[in-house]
């Protein structure tokens, strides 16, 4: 009956507790009420929260000025489509004084690829 309701009208406001309560087809069920276009089959979004995981792990190790391992640093680069990503995932990974920008710089670059408007990536490098 929601679904069908959410069809009719502009915009949809879901209020719940904590979404790890939920099982994933929970979740699914109450994002294709906001999107039904976009979460239009189970099991695509299964396939697509998989390959979200090893991003939000190398996120995490970035964030928290962690050295990335060969395979994260092989990843990242595919993920980031950016021609001088290298040069900025060595400094990211040899630590010192501009290991913390350029992290934050890989991670706002992993962000812009999900997100509609775009932040700023420092210009230091």
């Amino acid at each position: 009956m929601i679904e069908r309701l959410a069809e009719h009208i502009p915009g949809v406001l879901l209020l719940t507790t904590t979404t790890k309560q939920f099982v994933q087809q929970r979740c699914f069920i109450r994002l294709r009420l906001l999107d039904a276009s976009r979460f239009h089959d189970y099991y695509a979004f299964v396939a697509e929260q998989k390959k979200y995981k090893p991003v939000a792990d190398a996120v995490t190790l970035l964030l928290n000025g962690e050295c990335l391992a060969d395979d994260k640093l092989v990843m990242l680069g595919e993920l980031i489509d950016v021609q001088d990503i290298k040069q900025l995932l060595k400094i990211a990974n040899n630590g010192g004084d501009t290991a913390q920008q350029a992290s934050q710089a890989l991670v706002t670059l992993l962000i812009n690829r999900h997100d509609t408007k775009p932040c700023a990536v420092p210009q230091y490098l």
